[in-house]
């Protein structure tokens, strides 16, 4: 009995010095824990800006393009044609008719010169001959001149011809317009067939535009518009839902038909308007609202009923009054 119990002692005074051990161990690895740092809560701040009331004047901006806007393609396909003079520059305005390129062919124009020649001959010895009657009216050249007058009529049925075939060759402006581009071999002398030489723009001589809504016009009234830093006038010609039709009252010789104008028009004034900053309100399924702070300097959303907007601002027409502050964007 005696040797078991120090038998029991001795495991159990063993064991107690095991976990003795392990949890000093496990001590010694809690000491060592790195400790870091914790950053205190800081509150957002919110921009915001003040609701204001006063007077407002609507304005938009609308472009402006030559109406019944038509480019023209021009080119040259025949081989035995050779170059003669270029007639425009880019740039410059053009009537229907003109020619911008003329070409010449040395067959046609050998035709031209040989059917002129034999015009200007028989027409001369029609008139020798009638000269010759009249002096001496025992001789008689009747029937010499008949035939002189018939051939002279097939020569010239012959010149019409050849110089009709050469007018086709030329490249002559299908309407008033102007020239925006040009090869650049017309430059140089010379001429690509079958590539475009010429382009031209060409307009009815009006100006339309997307009519904005919201804003009245009257035939009649003159508005300015700009192109390239100069500015014209354009008086309004017709009106409907969705177009307006301008025709010019300043001189339009200095801007091209490929040109865009833009004409800024104004609505009357809006009086004791309520209004902010368009980027304070926010759009949610069809309805408006804004941030305002509570008093503790957290946002809350408020339900307002908006307006038009003018410019950088939205009118508020309720859930505001000029004064309050709300949240910007």
């Amino acid at each position: 009995m005696i040797n078991k119990k120090k038998k029991y002692i001795g495991r159990l005074t063993l064991a107690t010095a095991i976990t003795s051990i392990l949890f000093s161990g496990c001590g010694a690895a809690q000491k060592e824990l790195a400790q870091t740092d914790r950053a205190f809560y800081e509150k957002i701040s919110y921009q915001t800006v003040t609701v204001q009331s006063g007077s407002l004047t609507p304005q938009t901006t609308i472009s402006l393009s030559a109406q019944g806007y038509t480019r023209f393609s021009y080119g040259a396909t025949n081989t035995e044609l050779t170059l003669e003079k270029v007639n425009v520059a880019v740039g410059d305005h053009v009537k229907k008719g003109d020619i911008l390129v003329a070409f010449k062919s040395g067959e046609i124009q050998k035709k031209i010169e040989d059917y002129s020649g034999q015009i200007s001959q028989n027409k001369l010895l029609a008139e020798h001959y009638r000269a010759i009657m009249k002096i001496d009216d025992t001789q008689d050249y009747s029937s010499d001149i008949a035939q002189l007058d018939k051939d002279t009529e097939v020569a010239q049925l012959y010149l019409d011809e050849a110089k009709e075939k050469l007018s086709r060759y030329q490249i002559t402006a299908s309407e008033d317009g102007t020239i925006t581009a040009m090869n650049n071999s017309l430059l140089a002398g010379v001429f690509e067939p079958g590539s475009n030489l010429i382009t031209e723009i060409s307009g009815n001589g009006n100006y339309e535009a997307d009519r904005p809504e919201g804003y009245d016009f009257n035939v009649g009234d003159v508005y300015t518009a700009t192109a390239s830093d100069i500015e014209f006038e354009l008086k309004v010609k017709e009106v409907d839902d969705k177009k307006l039709v301008f025709e010019p009252v300043s001189d339009m010789s200095a801007v091209s038909d490929a040109q865009i104008f833009s004409m800024e028009v104004t609505r009357p004034a809006i009086e004791n308007a309520v209004y902010v900053q368009k980027d304070a309100v926010h759009e949610k399924d069809g309805r408006y609202f804004v941030y305002t702070l509570d008093e503790n300097g957290y946002r809350q959303a408020v339900w307002i009923s908006v307006a038009d907007q003018v410019g950088d601002y939205r009118i508020i027409t309720e859930g505001l009054k000029s004064g309050d502050e709300v949240v910007l964007q």
